[in-house]
Parts: C-alpha cells; structure tokens; sequence
C-alpha cells in the first residue's frame, strides 16, 4: 500500500466497480505506507493488506511472504472469486498462480511500465506465465508497453489487450477552478505576480527529477520570478533537496510530499513539466492536460504514442537538462503557445481518456472472458 499511479488505478477501477453493483476487493501484498487502516475508512469497497513482505531480507521475508499468499490462496478459496486482476509483473506473478489453483476464471495480469532494476530472468518468466494457461490475459497501458512484452518478455500478441488510463470525470466536468487557483496558490505562498510551475511523481530515478532540477538556473535566469512545486515522495527526496541546494535554487524549489489535492495544484500552476526518463502512460501528465495545463515532456516513446510536438505539448529528449529548459523558457515568454498547447491538450483527454471510457472497457473486458468460459 503506497500512493503511486498502479495503486491509484486500482482503488478507482475497484470503486467504479462496486458502483456498478459488483462485489470488489482491494488487496496488496504490504502495506508499505502505513495506509491500510486509512483506506479502510475511505473506501466502501473491502481494502487489506496480505503482511507479505518487509523491508528486511532473509527468514522473516520469506516467513512473511509465504503467509500473505496462503491468506490471498483462503481468500479466494471462500469467496468463489469469478476475476482477479493483478497491477504489476510481481503480483502477476504471485497471484495469477494462486488464482488459477481455485479455480478463477478471469486471471488477468497487467503491466502499467517496467519495474527498475528488474532482472531480465523475471521478465522472461513473467512472460512465460502469460503465455501459459495459468493467465487469462495481459492489460497494458500504452503501445509501447505491448512492444516491451512481445519484444523483451517474449509475450504473444494474442493475449495483449490495450487499455489506456483514463482521467477521473470530476476532474474533467470540474468547475470553479479559478476560485481553487487563487485559494491555492496563497496557501502556497505564491502571488499571481509568479510563476508556478509543477511536476507530480514519485522521487524516483525513472521519474527524471534530477534533470528538471538541472534546468531550473536556466528557467530562473529567463523568468526570474518561476518558482518549481514537485508534488510526491521517494527515495531520493533527501538527495533530490541537496541537489537544490548545490545549484543555489532550494528558496526556489518546494517538495510538496504526498498530496490529495492534486487536481487543485494542477490548477493552480502555470506549466507542468513531466522530466520522465522511463514510463508506461503517466496518470499525473494525463490529468495536467485535463486542467488545460501547458506541458514540457520527455519525449518517450509511450507518451509519443498520444502527443504531438506543438500541436499539444512540447516534447524534449529525455534527461537533457537543456533542453527541457529551452521549452519551459519558450513557453513562459509565449502566452499565446501556452493557451493553445493547454487548450489542444485539454481536448485530447477529453475524447480519449476519460475514466468512463476506461472503466467500460475493462467492464466489457470482464464480461467477454466470463461469457466465453476461457482465454480471449
């Protein structure tokens, strides 16, 4: 249990779901975060944690491991599940097994990016496991994801099945988000005389931080008054805040943490900068675009896949400093690219990535395996 895109995606499908009138379950393996009694409350749905791992190597890991899947295998035993859905290549391959030993009928696996540091032998036997009769199927979220599973995991095509991440409604149907800008940005301690630029991630190495950090002397040299919000946690944040304080720039740069407002903070910048360095279909560019936010993005090949180079965003090569600071530098001194960027890039989330349209796909996606009494 932690707060990241997978998790939030999960929580979201599984509410829309008991919406909907079916029974749902939320289940990790840990709760890494300390969430667990938190996301109990919130939450109509059912939501626990299996205790499956820990921090610490050796007996107790495996101990612990060992006891959270004869939990999920129980679990499953007396609620006669009819789909499991598993987030990332670990539970895939943890719980698609466990599934089919009781006889689930829908085992569906899904990869929303590659893990870091993931040994090649575990992709290839995640792949394996697809191919087999143990999995149902694999989701993926971007085209690039199902050329990494053909190409690297060996996957057959067959059993890919495309669904992009959608943007929640609200936040699309939102109104009153001047009055939330003003409000937000006082509680931020920024005028409407600054610049507010914002970038949401985990403080990871493939979420690129260190980069857009590196720009920022540069954007502060043609902007003066740009100030940087990066809204997430991590492992690195302590590295990541020294690295300000080494380019002169922590008066300029704020970490925000975990947020549950967000969509507010969107609202309330003037550029989103998505510095990525590897990625699936990131949630948090995807709801940037969905307040009209202009936006500077590493131009990976799963966001090349949706976006356009000035048609809807301004796309840099991934983990050049440079240039990532040339287009925020051009889009602060371009008022005009900014509305149209924002504007165009508003109106492709809208057609195409809204949640209602995800989570009908994923409905109909259900009901196809449950009707045909096998893979689809």
């Amino acid at each position: 249990m932690t707060v990241g895109g997978a998790q939030l995606t999960l929580l979201k499908l599984a509410g829309a779901f008991y919406e909907r009138g079916h029974h749902t379950t939320a289940v990790f393996l840990y709760d890494k975060d300390g969430l667990e009694s938190t996301w109990q409350q919130v939450y109509p749905f059912e939501v626990f944690s299996l205790g499956g791992w820990t921090a610490k190597g050796g007996v107790e890991r495996i101990w612990l491991l060992s006891k959270g899947l004869l939990r999920l295998y129980r679990y499953l035993y007396s609620h006669k599940i009819d789909i499991l859905m598993s987030f990332t290549q670990h539970s895939n391959l943890l719980a698609i097994p466990i599934a089919y030993l009781n006889g689930v009928q829908g085992r569906v696996a899904s990869n929303r990016g590659r893990i870091e540091n993931i040994p090649l032998w575990v992709e290839r036997l995640h792949g394996k496991m697809i191919n087999s009769r143990l999995a149902t199927c694999l989701i993926v979220n971007s085209p690039l994801l199902i050329k990494q599973a053909i190409e690297i995991e060996g996957v057959n095509p067959n059993k890919i099945r495309l669904i992009y991440n959608g943007v929640a409604d609200e936040i699309l149907q939102e109104e009153g988000f001047d009055k939330r800008r003003t409000a937000t940005r006082k509680a931020l301690g920024i005028d409407e005389t600054e610049v507010m630029l914002i970038s949401v991630g985990r403080l990871t190495h493939q979420k690129g931080h260190s980069y857009l950090l590196q720009a920022m002397p540069a954007i502060r040299a043609c902007t003066p008054k740009a100030k940087l919000f990066i809204v997430g946690d991590g492992p690195l944040r302590k590295k990541l805040e020294n690295l300000t304080k080494q380019l002169g720039i922590q008066r300029e740069v704020q970490f925000l943490g975990t947020r549950t407002d967000v969509p507010c903070l969107l609202a309330a910048a003037d550029v989103f900068i998505h510095p990525s360095v590897s990625e699936g279909m990131p949630n948090a560019l995807l709801e940037a675009m969905a307040v009209g936010l202009p936006c500077v993005v590493s131009a990976l090949d799963a966001v090349q896949d949706i976006l356009q180079h000035e048609l809807n965003s301004l796309l840099v090569p991934p983990s050049d400093a440079v240039a990532m600071s040339e287009a925020v530098c051009r889009l602060l001194k371009d008022e005009k690219l900014r509305k149209v960027l924002g504007s165009q890039a508003q109106k492709l989330v809208r057609e195409q990535f809204s949640s209602q349209r995800m989570i009908d796909q994923y409905e109909q996606l259900f009901n196809q395996i449950l009707n045909q009494q096998g893979t689809v």
